[in-house]
């Protein structure tokens, strides 16, 4: 049979193979091409999970060896790995650049899968970082292997398909198809001549009936309800009329009022009750009273605009407007009317369909009243508001935030968000993320992360600090985003002011410590080797060497004062100053003999500031030494100092500015930084410093680099307007009598027993005797029972701080009580400490730090004895 015959006698069947053809070879292609994607991606997740599997197996080995320097065993590890057939190339490197590598890097575009392990060693609770370990692995093999499946199982997919078609067909043919060719050839043979003849399968009949036999028996009912055409006639009648009393019951159980119109006059030919109800008016009252009576005259609605309405749906085709209507008592209300033209009985009419909304309409002003007292309270928030839809295109921006932006309302409105709100990480420079798709994906309130810098259109930085929220319907769901934000570049500059500050006291309370400690030592060579200079031959090889050693610990005094600057309790000694001449001074003695000057530029009428002369002269020498050492090859310095008015008070503005190369912004950071230096030479210390007397001050320094520009330290000192009376006494410029003082006894109070006996050894050589003693118990002690006896101490040397025991200051206090008239020096290695820069307050006659010399020693005990003497 071919397959036109085949196709004429039974074209349901061959359609029905056909598709199941069609559809299997489509089957085919879609499962190779899924197996094919699922494999494919099952091996890709495969090599995944293999190097992240390195992280685990292989990073700590290698981390290992790397600490170990094993070199060898890093090799053979990395020759071991690539024995795995997917990874190509691995690579360890540090800063500095490839340490060791294995394989070929893949070439550019080619398909890959990389990752990172960072290599961190724990060295004793310390995290080392020693560099990153990066894995490269290909893909293709995995898809090679992937591609070599598809022909075999796609092979066997098409048998499949290919029985299952010749089955099907086969069974369709002879379960159904020539059934239905019989039942075909009697329906196309029955006329009404032969009504009465009964359809019949060549089969056996099956219990319950198939469809094919219920198709029969329907067929054959057909037959016989035709018989009885006249009574089926009879019965659709009777539906017809029950199905017009359901069209009135319908229509006038509708709540929306309903006007038929004749399609040319506009005249109302019939009305249903609802609209009786909400027109408050009789049937006869209605069909006689449209336009003309229910319609408002305001204006705008008028008989001859319903009448064109009318005819618009009738040229046109359906037509939806809003109308302000009256009712039969007069009151006006604002309904929705829809027209629609139809044709029925021979004519043309206008079915309209009126709603009232006057409920609605009101609510629509109340909203839009709403709106718009919303609108004036966000252009009112202090912060910037942003909002979008939940494609991410902005439907409102406040005034803050078109300031912040750049953009004006209408320039942002549809734009989307990305466009106008421009963020990035604030360190890496990277894009953040999309905040509306955040809020949307999450549902909830999120914040922006640190260290987010908003891009303005004028490429104008702020860091800011930002929240989005999801806006709702009345269902809940998602309609949109709210974005509030706000400028915090000052509050983020305050907060990295505060977190240096607070560096440099934890650096300073270790300072503190170590100098401390150190000027104990120090006390002892420099005691030691000033005694030895004494009984030495003057001139000698021996006096020269200790006299180099002599000053290299009067340099290291020097230097553990710098640390004191740190120490907590290191409080300058203020006094009211003249800024002109401090300057001067520490600028001319550090350029003396150079190849740099100096240009200044003071301001007339420069107000007084409060000041430790010396601190402030430090740090005038370490920005003038720094400005000095950027100009190798010469140059000028230009340092000019002005009154500044802020609202946070009157300072008095320093600013040293050198013609020198500048600096990176990573210095920059960093310059502050405790012992962080670029220069060959150098203790770090100097700027470290600077900023911890300024601090300490109350003011401000900062510093302003250009590459190739130069560089600015500007400070802010604290202006005062008057000269206060009382800061600090007059000794300081007291003339010590020189008068012989005759030797008496000297108490030593001091925990370290080398420097009692070094104490003592320079009171004996200045003529004195000496009572020693380890702590400030110890010392109340002796003095109570040297007083008793009538031979208390000429006077009392007590060391400050005593670790675990009674310190000079709380040992002064009882001595005192004793004694008033009782002579005591403190002593400390803690030279900025304030009882050191007050000791009168704490009843102290006079203080001296460690280490100290000799002569320092004779002229404090002199100084004291002296005034004793003149004490009437």
């Amino acid at each position: 049979m071919s397959v036109g015959r085949l196709y004429r006698q039974s074209p349901l069947l061959v359609r029905m193979v056909l598709c199941l053809a069609v559809f299997g070879v489509a089957a085919v292609v879609l499962i190779a091409v899924l197996g094919s994607h699922s494999e494919y991606r099952h091996k890709i997740e495969h090599i995944r999970q293999y190097i992240a599997g390195l992280g685990q197996t292989q990073v700590p080995v290698l981390t290992r060896n790397l600490w170990t320097m094993n070199d060898e065993a890093v090799r053979l590890q990395l020759n071991s790995l690539l024995q795995n057939r997917d990874l190509v190339y691995l690579e360890v490197a540090d800063v500095s650049g490839v340490l060791f590598k294995a394989g070929e890097l893949p070439t550019a575009g080619e398909p890959v899968i990389s990752q990172t392990f960072p290599l961190i060693y724990d060295a004793n609770g310390h995290k080392v970082d020693l560099g990153r370990f990066l894995v490269y692995a290909t893909t293709k093999k995995a898809w090679r292997d992937v591609v070599d499946d598809i022909p075999l199982q796609s092979g066997l997919d098409v048998l499949i398909i290919v029985l299952i078609c010749v089955f099907v067909f086969f069974l369709f043919y002879f379960t159904v198809n020539r059934h239905l060719q019989k039942i075909a050839h009697f329906a196309a043979a029955l006329d009404l001549d032969n009504l009465g003849r009964e359809l019949r399968l060549d089969r056996k009949s099956r219990a319950g009936g198939d469809e094919l036999e219920r198709i029969v028996t329907a067929f054959n009912e057909m037959c016989r309800r035709l018989i009885a055409d006249r009574d089926v006639m009879a019965a659709q009648q009777a539906k017809l009329l029950e199905g017009q009393q359901k069209y009135e019951t319908i229509y006038n159980a509708a709540s929306d009022a309903i006007f038929i119109h004749d399609a040319v006059t506009g005249v109302v030919e019939e009305v249903n009750k609802s609209m009786l109800v909400m027109f408050k008016c009789s049937h006869d009252e209605a069909l006689a009273g449209f336009p003309q009576v229910f319609t408002e005259l305001d204006g705008v609605h008028n008989p001859e605009l319903a009448l064109q309405r009318i005819e618009a749906a009738k040229k046109e085709g359906p037509q939806r407007f809003e109308w302000h209507a009256r009712r039969g008592t007069g009151e006006a209300f604002w309904a929705e009317v829809g027209l629609r033209y139809a044709e029925f009985g021979g004519r043309g009419h206008v079915v309209a369909v009126v709603r009232d909304i006057e409920a609605r309409k009101q609510m629509e002003l109340a909203l839009k009243a709403e709106q718009q007292r919303l609108l004036v309270t966000i252009q009112g928030i202090g912060d910037g508001v942003i909002t979008t839809d939940t494609t991410g295109r902005i439907t409102l921006i406040n005034q803050v935030a078109q300031k912040l932006t750049g953009w004006t309302q209408l320039e942002a409105c549809g734009r989307n968000l990305a466009e106008v709100f421009h963020i990035v990480n604030e360190e890496s420079g990277r894009l953040c993320a999309d905040p509306v798709s955040k809020v949307l994906v999450s549902g909830k309130i999120i914040g922006l992360a640190n260290h987010t810098v908003l891009i303005a259109r004028d490429g104008r930085r702020r860091v800011i600090a930002d929240s989005g929220a999801p806006i709702r319907n009345e269902e809940g769901g998602i309609i949109g985003v709210v974005l509030v934000f706000s400028d915090v570049t000052a509050k983020a500059r305050l907060d990295a002011d505060l977190q240096r500050v607070r560096k440099l006291e934890a650096v300073g309370v270790l300072a503190g410590g170590i100098a401390h400690d150190f000027n104990n030592i120090l006390a002892a060579i420099l005691g030691n080797i000033n005694l030895a200079r004494i009984d030495i031959e003057t001139g000698s090889g021996a006096d020269k060497l200790l006299a180099e050693a002599e000053r290299a610990s009067l340099r290291a005094k020097g230097l553990t004062g710098q640390l004191l600057t740190f120490a907590k309790g290191g409080e300058p000694i203020k006094d009211v100053a003249d800024l002109k001449e401090i300057i001067r001074d520490s600028a001319d003695f550090v350029l003396r003999g150079g190849k740099v000057s100096c240009r200044y530029d003071f301001a007339p009428r420069l107000s007084p500031v409060m000041i430790d002369s010396g601190q402030i002269s430090q740090v005038i020498q370490n920005m003038v030494i720094n400005a000095q050492q950027a100009m190798p090859q010469g140059g000028k310095i230009e340092i000019s100092c002005h009154n500044l008015s802020e609202e946070d008070g009157n300072f008095v503005r320093l600013i040293i500015r050198d013609e020198g190369e500048g600096m990176e912004k990573e210095v920059v950071d960093r310059i502050f930084d405790p012992y962080f230096t670029t220069k060959d030479e150098g203790s770090g210390l100097g700027l470290a410093v600077s900023y911890s007397i300024i601090n300490k001050h109350d003011g401000r320094l900062r510093v302003d680099s250009t590459p190739g520009k130069g560089t600015a330290f500007i400070i802010d000192l604290p202006a005062v307007r008057h000269n206060p009376v009382g800061i600090i006494g007059g000794e300081k410029n007291q003339v010590l009598s020189s008068m012989e003082i005759k030797g008496g006894t000297v108490m030593i109070m001091d925990d370290e027993g080398p420097l009692r006996d070094l104490a003592a050894i320079m009171l004996g050589r200045l003529g004195h005797e000496t009572v020693k003693t380890a702590h400030g118990r110890e010392a109340v002690e002796r003095y109570r029972e040297m007083l008793k006896a009538g031979k208390a101490p000429d006077l009392v040397i007590m060391d400050l701080t005593i670790p675990g025991g009674m310190g000079g200051r709380e040992a002064a206090a009882e001595i005192l009580a004793l004694d008033p008239a009782a002579r005591l020096v403190v002593a400390s290695g803690y030279s900025n400490d304030p009882v050191m820069a007050r000791c009168r307050e704490f009843g102290f006659r006079a203080a001296i730090s460690k280490p100290y010399q000799l002569a320092e020693l004779r002229v404090v005990i002199d100084q004291v004895m002296t005034a004793a003497a003149d004490d009437p």
